[in-house]
């Protein structure tokens, strides 16, 4: 019995050795080919996958809404780590960043008008909001240079600290392979062109040698 499947083993081996050896240069590289194609669609899937992720993360921002800012940030940061072809490059809340800092000067516009309307920093006040109808890192750097045509005068703004804008930006990198199709397609395309590989330096080692052995009759 033991020998009997041994050799079941061994045809089959063979049967499966005689059939790789039987598909020809060109149906390989046709093979290659379509699966070549295939493996370049999904990667441009992935990365339309993402474009459209990140083009969530930009409508967000600009709707003002941070609940929805985090989840279409975590949307992007989980597709861009989980597909190929995902990198997102810098992504910068420049919307988020102007609304915190109209925050921070609207705040400190406040406390400006509840002092003394004669004071410099109330005159600076009035003298740059007819210049910037917003609040605006513009509109601090009005009201300093105001302030600097008097010297003996406190600049309320030296305190006031912008936020860091590295904060707002965020960048999320894709793995050199996934295990999905766009990955799989690609280790698919990677033996067959190790096989054509090999059956093409086969090819050239058997010219040779049906060569040096024509030689030597």
């Amino acid at each position: 019995m033991q020998g009997g499947s041994w050799q079941r083993d061994e045809t089959t081996k063979r049967s499966w050795i005689d059939w790789l050896r039987s598909i020809a240069l060109w149906q390989l590289m046709l093979l290659w080919l379509i699966v070549a194609i295939v493996a370049s669609t999904f990667l441009h899937l992935n990365n339309i996958g993402m474009v459209e992720r990140r083009d969530a993360v930009a409508n967000a921002d600009a709707s003002g809404d941070e609940e929805m800012i985090a989840d279409r940030l975590y949307d992007l940061q989980r597709y861009a780590n989980a597909h190929m072809n995902a990198d997102t490059g810098v992504i910068y809340l420049d919307k988020k960043y102007a609304r915190d800092v109209e925050q921070l000067v609207k705040d400190m516009r406040s406390r400006l008008t509840s002092d003394d309307s004669n004071s410099v920093a109330a005159r600076a006040d009035r003298a740059c909001k007819q210049r910037f109808s917003g609040y605006s890192q513009a509109y601090v750097e009005c009201v300093r240079a105001e302030q600097d045509k008097n010297p003996v005068a406190e600049d309320p703004f030296a305190s006031l600290k912008l936020p860091n804008p590295e904060l707002y930006r965020y960048s999320y990198l894709s793995p050199v392979w996934s295990p999905d199709f766009t990955g799989w397609s690609l280790v698919v395309l990677a033996v067959l062109s190790l096989w054509i590989g090999l059956k093409l330096i086969w090819g050239i080692v058997l010219h040779v040698m049906f060569k040096w052995r024509y030689r030597q009759f």
